[in-house]
């Protein structure tokens, strides 16, 4: 099976449309906008051929000869024209790259929600994705009791849903976003460089959601905004205020304002809590997969050794930040 690779934004903008995507996961500006300001020394390469497309970021391992085929922190997942083989179209995936790029050390990306998958060589479950079909409209009248009684107690208080992106709404995402890091512990990859968050911010497709209280920002979200399934991408909310699960409002208002667009909302996973959390305000669920393959063992298990950990949770093991 033959492949194609492009580093090309019309290139890569016409192979969406050719798999008919416009999931801001897939597109070439955020692949360029993560490779610059997170994934450093890296850039955007997108494979494909007539059935298959899959966009990656190709990244430097440290100061070596070496690379790594990754993916953007989301569900970029890859693009599938028809029911085909899609093990066979692995195998030569990565067959290709074998051939075509010798330094390449692995291969990593996360599913695409709602695509049928099975567990498989490549492809591991590791998780199960909460998601809200837009298509049910009970969703808001089938909530539990404690999710619509923190809504209205919001409300009642005066609590007020905007969406909007000026400056007094990036500014208050930015410190919400990185408290609630600090407050979680998060890992030095996800204090995300705050001109990376203004950026993608201010793109068309990209919403912020905010609620505010008190006359400030207590809590925001960012959602991507698409066609088929729109994503909750990062939230934060004012350690202050968080017995009042201001999240909760605005999943609840993000319904409503992503009904007319979209088919899902796909609130994504996380840890234990988090995804405890998202699932009490979904309608559905969906397994999410990532697909993980080391192509040279030799060289791999030797930047383990000089740069990582066997016991590191991450993949590649060499890759302590992310």
């Amino acid at each position: 099976m033959k492949f194609f690779h492009t580093a090309d934004n019309q290139t890569w903008n016409n192979q969406l449309k050719v798999f008919n995507s416009d999931d801001y996961f897939h597109s070439y500006n955020y692949h360029y906008l993560f490779s610059q300001y997170v994934l450093k020394k890296s850039e955007p390469i997108m494979f494909y051929n007539e059935t298959f497309c899959i966009p990656l970021v190709l990244r430097k391992i440290y100061n070596t000869d070496f690379y790594d085929l990754t993916s953007v922190y989301g569900y970029n997942g890859y693009l599938l024209k028809n029911d085909s083989n899609i093990e066979f179209i692995f195998d030569s995936f990565i067959k290709f790259i074998k051939n075509n790029f010798p330094k390449v050390i692995t291969v990593f990306f996360r599913s695409y929600p709602l695509q049928k998958l099975v567990q498989s060589k490549y492809l591991s479950k590791t998780n199960t994705l909460a998601l809200i079909n837009l298509l049910d409209k009970n969703w808001p009248i089938n909530l539990k009791q404690n999710e619509k009684r923190n809504i209205k107690k919001l409300k009642k208080i005066g609590a007020v849903f905007v969406q909007n992106k000026g400056e007094f709404e990036i500014k208050n995402f930015i410190q919400n976003y990185f408290e609630t890091m600090k407050r979680n512990k998060a890992t030095n990859f996800y204090f995300f460089d705050e001109l990376f968050i203004r950026n993608l911010i201010l793109r068309e497709n990209v919403n912020l959601y905010s609620v505010i209280l008190d006359n400030k920002i207590i809590s925001s979200a960012i959602f991507f905004k698409n066609s088929k399934i729109s994503h909750y991408y990062l939230g934060g909310t004012n350690s202050l205020y968080l017995k009042y699960s201001p999240l909760k409002l605005i999943i609840y208002e993000a319904y409503h304002e992503l009904k007319s667009y979209s088919k899902y909302i796909n609130l994504g996973s996380g840890g234990e809590n988090l995804r405890h959390f998202k699932l009490k305000l979904s309608n559905e669920t969906n397994d999410f997969y990532t697909f993980k393959t080391i192509l040279n063992n030799d060289i791999y298990e030797y930047l383990v050794k000089k740069y990582g950990s066997i016991n590191n949770k991450f993949f590649p093991a060499y890759c302590l930040n992310q």
